[in-house]
């Protein structure tokens, strides 16, 4: 019989809170500039002791970026 708490989901789940190392691969930035991005966008969340990252606020904010120059034209 297997045990329902080992039971493998079938589909992925996206976390909602990032740490430091996942926002830092998220964003493709380096640990200072995460946390100095974050920080001015209004991302940080702290959780207890820890310190999170809002994944919903750091992608409104990527929305919000200008495009790169060749996609205006």
């Amino acid at each position: 019989m297997q045990n329902p708490a080992k039971k493998e989901l079938k589909f992925p789940i996206t976390p909602r809170f990032l740490s430091v190392k996942g926002a830092m691969v998220y964003t493709s930035l380096g640990r200072d500039s995460v946390r100095k991005w974050c920080k001015e966008i209004g991302a940080v969340r702290r959780i207890g002791n820890r310190v999170m990252y809002d994944r919903l606020v750091i992608d409104s904010a990527m929305d919000k970026l200008a495009p790169m120059q060749d996609e205006r034209d």
